[in-house]
């Protein structure tokens, strides 16, 4: 989702932190299935706001500048079905890249921009079930293996869920039909850890980025997530929530304590 290119940080790390027992092993099945769970809690909440939207106000901006509502749809549908590829890449072990280039990739949404809304509606709902499908076909073995992401990252098969979380996570809010990234809540600490965990991990094969050190309130206490090398320039502390909404670019870090640096820019 970044804009540069960044170096293959996530290849080396073979699994997100899980946190749960520090003694339990995070296999990457784990993992994967825990990000499958968080979908089938995110996609209804999507499904119901995508569903509300009126043949009007699908052409009306999103909180993304430059796409409308019927933009966004678009984009988490054609996202659905690029990781499909990148499941079945990593399943597989032959070449499928999410995208045939970022050119067709802009080009996808913007055509799919300009049909009806029912249309447009159906297409997310079939993509969101083909990705289900091609997730329920892969064998727990096939999560360990691995793919390239459009910014020629390469990636375990077991974080392709993760980037589908995200995207759901952040898309839902910037359809700006009233969901707010506090409303997340109530998905539990460790879901809303393990996205932060996601985005954090992709923030570190950012040259560019400053060294910080996260601190991520919640109920059961703090959890730290570390960008960069020790020590770190900025300390930052806030929920979970808001951490990813600052990472993702989506607020100011105004919610959030310590010095706030300026952070390069995420892709749509």
């Amino acid at each position: 989702m970044q804009s540069s290119r960044p170096a293959n940080v996530l290849a080396e790390s073979t699994v997100v932190p899980m946190p749960r027992d520090e003694n339990e092993t995070a296999s990457p099945a784990r993992l994967a299935h825990a990000g499958l769970r968080a979908i089938d809690e995110l996609t209804p909440r999507v499904d119901a706001a995508v569903a509300a939207i009126t043949e009007a106000s699908m052409t009306r901006p999103s909180a993304l500048p430059g796409w409308t509502r019927a933009h966004l749809v678009s984009h988490l549908a054609r996202n659905a079905d690029a990781l499909v590829n990148l499941l079945t890449w990593a399943r597989t072990g032959i070449e499928r890249p999410a995208y045939a280039s970022d050119e067709d990739r802009d080009a996808d949404i913007d055509e799919g921009a300009q049909r009806l809304a029912q249309v447009i509606k159906e297409d997310h709902l079939a993509a969101s079930g083909r990705f289900r499908t091609a997730a329920a076909a892969m064998p727990d073995s096939a999560w360990s293996g691995s793919a390239t992401s459009r910014q020629g990252v390469e990636l375990g098969g077991h974080l392709v869920p993760w980037m589908r979380v995200t995207e759901l996570f952040v898309h839902l809010v910037d359809l700006d039909l009233g969901h707010r990234f506090a409303d997340y809540a109530d998905l539990g600490e460790e879901t809303l850890d393990l996205v932060l965990s996601y985005v954090t991990l992709t923030y570190k094969s950012l040259p560019e980025t400053p060294s910080m050190l996260l601190h991520a309130t919640a109920d059961s206490g703090t959890r730290e997530h570390a960008i960069g090398t020790a020590p770190a320039e900025y300390e930052i502390t806030g929920t979970p929530a808001e951490l990813i909404a600052w990472l993702t670019g989506r607020t100011d870090g105004s919610a959030l304590s310590g010095e706030i640096p300026a952070l390069s820019g995420w892709l749509k």
